[in-house]
């Protein structure tokens, strides 16, 4: 009679360690316009757009073994923000500054709450306040070319901040205007390892990738 009500409670304390674990993060501490960062310095001639959640999505994926099959997590969210300005030239050429765009890791959604959980908790770490915003402030960006299809490609490098650590990256950059709307594209693959984005060692998750794909879709208006 002790065994079967020791193993009762041994399996109530389980049940309450992995719902205490998978936990959902905490809610955003604001609205995420409030953190946006203007651009300094903006020439008279440009426009100047702010990032719409309507229409914008910041997503990650990484490739990962899953209960002994491949499987690829996709994490997405529309709480991202950041301002973009253009200007054109008396000769049509454009010049393109992008202010510091700014994501809020607690609200990133995957296939499943459990998920969502763990990386918010052990991932990101985006519970802890110092963490919560992913954040990329741009030092230079190249000289847009135009395309065939009338949109425009560039590269911006800058600071990446995740889970509190900065580091150099590169992204690849799409963009067009029209009827006064900017919409673009913004991507790279990062390293695991250079953010310290340490997975926790769960028995059915195995032969995580350390390189991650991270992209941007976004629609801004003036």
């Amino acid at each position: 009679m002790k065994k079967i009500i020791w193993c009762i409670v041994i399996v109530f304390i389980i049940i309450g360690i992995y719902f205490y674990v998978f936990r959902p993060v905490a809610a955003p501490s604001e609205n995420i316009n409030a953190v946006a960062t203007p651009i300094g310095n903006v020439e008279a001639s440009s426009t100047l757009y702010r990032i719409s959640q309507t229409g914008s999505t910041a997503q990650f994926s990484i490739y990962e073994v899953l209960h002994g099959s491949p499987f690829t997590p996709v994490g997405t969210t529309n709480q991202i923000t950041g301002d973009i300005a253009v200007a054109t030239s008396s000769s049509g050429a454009l010049t393109l500054d992008i202010g510091t765009l700014t994501i809020d890791a607690r609200t990133f959604k995957t296939d499943s709450p459990q998920r969502d959980g763990a990386i918010g908790r052990f991932i990101l770490k985006s519970d802890q306040a110092a963490n919560e915003f992913v954040t990329f402030a741009p030092t230079t960006v190249s000289v847009p070319v135009e395309n065939l299809d009338g949109s425009w490609s560039a590269t911006s490098t800058g600071a990446l901040t995740i889970s509190g650590v900065t580091k150099p990256e590169t992204f690849a950059i799409t963009f067009a205007v029209a009827n006064g709307v900017l919409t673009g594209t913004a991507s790279t693959t990062l390293s695991r390892k250079d953010f310290n984005l340490v997975i926790p060692n769960f028995s059915f998750l195995a032969n995580v990738s350390d390189t991650f794909y991270v992209s941007a879709k976004i629609t801004a208006t003036p």
